[in-house]
Formats: C-alpha cells, structure tokens, sequence
C-alpha cells in the first residue's frame, strides 16, 4: 500500500451558529442564516502539490460540506491515511484540541496528526511538550512544506531535514527545522484542487456578483506592515507575489465553464497593486472577450481615476476597501 494523506478544515460548530476557519484572514462565528462560506485555498493549493507527486489525497472540508464531527472522523477512517493534516486557527484553538483528542482515542495512532494555519502559539518547540497528540506543527505557509514532508515521508526518510516543520526527535524532544521555504515563483504552483470540494457552497459576493461565484487568488502576500492583519503577521505574507495576468485569466475562463460560475471574486490581500498590471489585466480580459463580472479586495490609497475606468471597462461589480478606521490616529496606534 502506497503512502495516504488527508488534509482537512474540521467541523466547527455552536447552536446557532458556524464556525468560518480555513480560508478566512478572521476566523470566527457566523450566524447560521448566513451564507458567508470563504474557499480554503492553501488546503486546496497543498492537495494538488500532493496529487502532482501521484500520491493518494483526500481533502474534505468539513465546514464547507456542513458536516457533523462524526462524519468527518469516518470518512478519515475509511480513508485510513499515513497522515492527516488539520488547519486551525486561534478562536477555534480549544475546539481544534479537543478534536484532535477525539481522532486519536477514535482512530488510534497509526497516523501522525499535524496542525497548520495561524495561530502563532503552536508555532514553538514548547508547544509538542504540552499537547502529545500532535505529531507534527506545519508554521507559516505550509504548502511547499506539506509537500517536501510528504517527499520524505514517502522514501522513509527523516522529516528533520524539511524546513518548516515543529516535530520530535528520536529522543521525543520538540525541535525546530527553521522557517518554511516561500513560494516565490507562485505561476509554478498548481490550480487548488477544487474536484475535492462542495464548489457551489463557497459564497462572498460583493456587489451582489453573480451566483455560484468563484473565488481566487491573482498574488500572494501583501508589501504593507499593517499590524492587525493575520496573514503577515503568522503566514509570512509580506512577500508580495503576484501572478502573471494571463495565468490569472486562463484560470478564470477554464475554471468558470468547468463549473458554471457566473462571476469571480478576487479574496487577495491586496489585489490592486502595480497600475501597469491592474491595467494590463482589464486589457487582457476585454480582449478575450471574457464577458463576466468579477470583484475584488483592495486598498482605496492604489487606486485611480484610470484604474477605476479601466476595471468598470472589464465588467468589475464590486470592490471590498479595507477601510478598518475612518481615524487615523486610530490606525497609527493599533
């Protein structure tokens, strides 16, 4: 039997309420009678890494597919991984552990189990000290790093010798293998794995886009320090890494009439950076032809009077700012 790995966003729940984890720069809790659903994306991007290595994945998003806890344990048990990946966050920290505990007394320790995703605290060799269930802390932005650890994992080779990781030695002591390789050239990357997911239940539509709705990624990462925001601060995110723009647009059009969506929405840190590229972008789309509307999250400070033409010319519906304060001393001082 060849090597087995599953990658997941477990269930997350409270009555009345669902829990938003993976794919969301805020975790938290959103009334039930909402719609409010963001795409996974790294867990997305991880799986087609492994998938282009020819190694057996299974990726389920268990809030996406709004399923209970029990379901989610049986189909990893069905699945009978070598090892399962879980991604976490900080406000669902005490519910992640205590899921964690539950797999392991469920489905024993054949498998290694890892968490991955923001939260800063697991980040440190202390942690694995204090929480023996876990095997294995993917810091940062994890993808290349899943994929070198499954590389090794595969030829039964050590896992100490892949950047990135928080693991045990032979002698059962925390170690670090340093900080995670970036993904600098993020064109080479595959498109996220969506075959794996519930595509039709993701929803973030500003400007009341078109429904179903794609969500995207046209860069990674974002140059400003904001000291607020999660992404830099716990997934090295201050490498800003765009993607060329008609990778971008290849994406969109194939992705779209694979699925039927009927708009895209870009969920970037930051998309609109770089007016040459901002515009270069709408050019490329009105010169396609590729006659969907489309939105984006930005900063208000890049934008322009040419840039806002050139964008409403290419069929943009919405734009999300993130404002964050309307007082400056305020966000000076955050």
């Amino acid at each position: 039997m060849g090597l087995k790995i599953f990658l997941g966003n477990a269930p997350w729940y409270k009555p009345g309420f669902y829990g938003v984890r993976a794919g969301s720069r805020w975790p938290h809790f959103e009334s039930e009678l909402n719609r409010y659903m963001p795409f996974p994306f790294q867990l997305a991007y991880a799986t087609a890494l492994i998938e282009e290595l020819g190694i057996e994945v299974l990726l389920i998003d268990g809030i996406g597919e709004k399923i209970t806890e029990d379901d989610f344990i049986n189909r990893i048990g069905s699945f009978d991984p070598d090892l399962i990946l879980l991604e976490v966050s900080t406000p669902s920290f005490n519910a992640d552990l205590k899921f964690a505990h539950r797999l392991r007394s469920q489905l024993g320790t054949k498998a290694k189990l890892a968490f991955c995703g923001p939260h800063v605290l697991m980040f440190q060799r202390e942690f694995l000290d204090t929480h023996p269930e876990i095997d294995l802390i993917f810091i940062g932005e994890y993808e290349k790093t899943l994929k070198r650890a499954v590389q090794a994992l595969d030829k039964h080779k050590n896992l100490a010798g892949v950047p990135g990781l928080i693991l045990r030695d032979h002698n059962g002591k925390a170690i670090s293998t340093g900080q995670p390789e970036i993904i600098k050239n993020i064109d080479s990357m595959p498109w996220p794995a969506r075959h794996h997911l519930p595509m039709n239940n993701y929803f973030d539509n500003p400007g009341n886009i078109p429904e179903p709705s794609l969500q995207m990624w046209g860069s990674r990462g974002c140059p400003f320090s904001c000291s607020y925001c999660i992404w830099p601060q716990l997934m090295q995110g201050n490498s800003y890494r765009p993607r060329n723009v008609y990778c971008i647009l290849d994406e969109m059009e194939q992705v779209c009439s694979q699925y039927g969506f009927l708009s895209v929405y870009f969920d970037d840190d930051t998309f609109n950076i770089g007016k040459k590229r901002m515009i270069n972008f709408c050019r490329e789309k009105i010169r396609r032809k590729f006659d969907i509307q489309w939105a984006i999250m930005a900063r208000a400070d890049l934008m322009d009077q040419e840039i806002l033409e050139a964008m409403a010319e290419a069929g943009i519906r919405g734009i999300k700012y993130g404002i964050e304060s309307a007082d400056p001393g305020l966000l000076e001082n955050v």
